[in-house]
């Protein structure tokens, strides 16, 4: 510490006393490594006090008067006349007391990471950990009535599945040997020239893939391709990440999505 070296020839004569009923002695008073040494006239040590825990018990006033921290019967007395060492003191309390650890800072440093770490679990896994959630514990038969409710929503723009009784058995058909269920199927007037795959294990199909191949394996195709993506890709998931993480707790908590998320 340079404060250290800039006092370490400076000494002092005090008067020093070991506790309350102790004799006042005079003493020599000198600043060693980070401690004030208090030594008798023949040099012998009579106390060494670390300087981060020395305590002065009447600021401003003289003489001067210390004891070390944590033990009031032991006083340190120095006169009028030693003003360099009271000042060389002083200099290095306050030298010191600048580089002890704030707790209040320390506090309010600990504080402030712990909010930014929340903040930033908030933004960036929590939304991410909500919906992988909710698709793991939905069960099928929501997964379904949702399905059936965002395509209620869609029939009011590209109209209604096809239920022709003339076209239902062969789709009902292509659907049980293509997906192992009769009722997976289903083909939308407009709107939609591809396929796509709604929660509940729904397929819609464009109507121009019936109508504009005469071949069934060109749609046979398309509905293989889709359900392929629909087992990398589940649909619920892609919901959700849409409708926001608030709509997610909503689903969680009272079983529904608001139907403004869905039009």
């Amino acid at each position: 510490m340079t404060a250290l070296q800039k006092y370490a020839r400076l000494e002092a004569v005090g008067v020093w006393r070991e506790s309350d009923q102790g004799q006042r002695r005079d003493v020599i008073v000198s600043i060693g490594d980070a401690t004030l040494v208090i030594t008798d006239s023949q040099e012998k040590a009579l106390a060494h006090w670390s300087l981060a825990a020395i305590t002065r018990v009447n600021p401003g006033l003289v003489p001067a008067l210390y004891h070390p921290e944590g033990d009031k019967t032991e006083s340190l007395e120095l006169p009028e006349d030693e003003v360099a060492m009271v000042e060389a003191i002083e200099t290095l309390r306050r030298v010191i007391d600048r580089r002890r650890p704030k707790p209040g800072r320390l506090r309010l440093g600990m504080f402030l990471t712990v909010m930014t770490l929340i903040a930033a679990l908030a933004v960036f896994w929590l939304p991410k950990a909500v919906i992988q959630y909710a698709v793991q514990v939905m069960p099928e038969v929501k997964r379904v009535e949702i399905g059936q409710s965002l395509l209620n929503h869609m029939s009011g723009f590209t109209g209604p599945p096809c239920a022709s009784n003339f076209a239902q058995p062969a789709l009902r058909q292509l659907s049980q040997r293509l997906l192992e269920r009769s009722d997976a199927l289903l083909v939308l007037p407009s709107g939609l020239d591809t396929t796509r795959h709604l929660p509940g294990s729904l397929m819609l199909i464009g109507r121009t893939l019936v109508e504009d191949y005469e071949d069934p394996d060109v749609l046979a195709g398309y509905i293989l391709a889709e359900q392929l993506r629909s087992e990398h890709q589940d649909s619920l998931q892609t919901l959700l990440s849409f409708v926001g993480t608030l709509n997610v707790f909503r689903l969680l908590t009272t079983g529904k999505l608001p139907e403004a998320t869905l039009a």
